[in-house]
């Protein structure tokens, strides 16, 4: 029995590798996007990671709070990820099971001083134009994605690898099935894009809906509206 589980284990942890490995951000070849022409907020695709940027100035409600935590900040990039690997970039295979179920996870917050595309090669970035409705909803949504303590602040975790990145506890469980690229349909879906956020684990989950079959998306396209999302 035990040695019938161990080759379950075996199987699974191979078929969802892709998944937890993405969310630690590995890179990719893929060409940039030329800079959209009114962008209010990017996703960044990173292999199997996606990151959400989102300019400082745009942020509302409690979110606006942030610029408190990164004074002088003009862009600040989001990535969620299970907090051991994204914290440690660990890629063992007793990681990879632990982080398959519903575990810690954590938000890495980078604070950029360029849009993503000024200073990214080998990564696509797409542009977002959201609605003031949109955005407002988009802030709520980061704001309660951050674990608070008893009075009300932010639970920093740590200082990230990059100069001016910060990992803070997130307050949604990460698993196999609820990962980066979960949370960035998450949050393009509150800003108005019609996407369909169940069962979104994998970056062309996210592209397919907004442009149909990654073939068909021009290299250098990059602005999406919310009307321009399809149906899934």
């Amino acid at each position: 029995m035990g040695r019938v589980l161990t080759r379950f284990s075996i199987t699974f942890a191979l078929l969802v590798l892709p998944l937890l490995s993405g969310c630690i951000a590995l890179p990719t070849s893929s060409p940039t996007a030329a800079a959209p022409a009114s962008p209010t907020i990017y996703m960044i695709e990173e292999g199997w990671h996606t990151d959400i940027v989102v300019a400082v100035d745009e942020l509302r409600g409690q979110s606006a709070a942030l610029r408190d935590y990164f004074p002088g900040a003009k862009y600040l990039e989001f990535g969620y990820g299970d907090r051991y690997f994204l914290m440690t970039e660990a890629t063992t295979f007793d990681d990879v099971v632990t982080a398959m179920f519903p575990g810690p996870s954590a938000l890495e917050v980078t604070v950029l001083d360029t849009l993503p595309h000024d200073r990214m090669d080998d990564t696509d970035v797409i542009g977002f134009s959201i609605p003031d409705a949109g955005m407002a909803k988009i802030s709520n949504f980061l704001w309660d994605y951050f674990e608070k303590d008893s009075a009300g602040k932010l639970e920093p975790l740590g200082v990230g690898p990059v100069p001016g990145s910060m990992f803070y506890a997130a307050s949604r469980k990460y698993n196999a099935l609820h990962t980066c690229n979960s949370f960035s349909a998450e949050l393009l879906h509150q800003g108005g894009y019609s996407i369909n956020t169940n069962g979104v684990v994998f970056t062309d989950q996210i592209v397919k809906q907004l442009f149909g079959p990654r073939e068909s998306r021009p290299v250098q396209a990059a602005t999406a509206s919310p009307q321009q999302a399809q149906n899934p």
